[in-house]
């Protein structure tokens, strides 16, 4: 749910599993005299409470249902996500940035596959995880930050897909914003350079730029880093974690990845 906009469930919906590592992470909100939402057994408010969750609390959220509808803080909704655990939380208690559904429709596979936006073979150390530090607003919440020291080398194309935009953009520097369908766009910021264009088509793998230290991220700064994040293309909301061939969705911090990107 967008804050300010809208939310909301209810529909009796059984045989979704819930995974154990949500693809988006999203946040509990507080409504008048509510510090909590329920975990219902289905899509509606007439099915068993399985436990709550409070306000603040960071839920993982798998896929979407429409089911019947509830109000919120901020408006009426008719989505709810199957989280992390098992059971359902209608979005009209959770801050998700958007107004739309923010993962896949239960029982519909992704059909892009992403990988880690370095050649194959290169190893990059995780230095900020999606949800902490500088990662914890609205923009970054989903983000995770690579480092190894030294600035230059490539960064590629996490999957096919156009470039939306490309350019300076204040604190992110150089960033590079790569539209993968359904307004999902992969973004990479701080970059040196970017060596494609606003229209071009790219295909997973294929350079789009360098890490540097561009914007925020200038040595001295944070030091030269990427900055990684799927996000909403038009908004540039953080959308969700990123989901890749190497890493599914767990980006330890300090941990060293390497790419399989090709």
């Amino acid at each position: 749910m967008l804050l300010a906009a809208v939310a909301g469930i209810g529909l009796s919906i059984t045989g979704a599993t819930a995974a154990q590592a949500g693809v988006f992470t999203a946040h509990v909100i507080s409504g008048r005299g509510v510090q909590f939402v329920n975990v219902r057994a289905n899509t509606n408010t007439t099915s068993t409470i399985l436990r709550t969750i409070k306000f603040g609390a960071a839920v993982g959220l798998n896929c979407y249902q429409s089911g019947g509808a509830v109000k919120g803080p901020y408006g009426t909704s008719t989505i709810w996500y199957s989280i992390d655990g098992g059971g359902w939380v209608t979005d009209a208690y959770l801050e998700t940035g958007s107004n739309n559904p923010v993962t896949p429709k239960c029982g519909v596979a992704q059909t892009t596959t992403f990988a880690l936006p370095f050649p194959a073979g290169s190893r990059y150390k995780v230095t900020t995880t999606p949800g902490t530090a500088s990662h914890a607003d609205k923009y970054n919440r989903n983000a995770v930050d690579f480092g190894n020291g030294t600035s230059g080398g490539s960064v590629v194309a996490s999957a096919a897909g156009k470039v939306y935009s490309e350019g300076w953009s204040g604190a992110g520097g150089i960033i590079v914003l790569i539209d993968h369908g359904n307004n999902r766009c992969t973004q990479y910021a701080h970059l040196s350079r970017s060596v494609v264009d606003k229209g071009n088509s790219v295909a997973k793998g294929q350079k789009i730029g360098a890490v540097g230290g561009s914007g925020y991220g200038r040595q001295g700064y944070y030091a030269a880093h990427l900055h990684w994040n799927m996000v909403y293309c038009d908004t540039r909301l953080s959308r969700e974690t990123i989901n890749t061939v190497e890493q599914g969705t767990s980006y330890p911090l300090g941990a060293w990845v390497t790419s399989r990107n090709s």
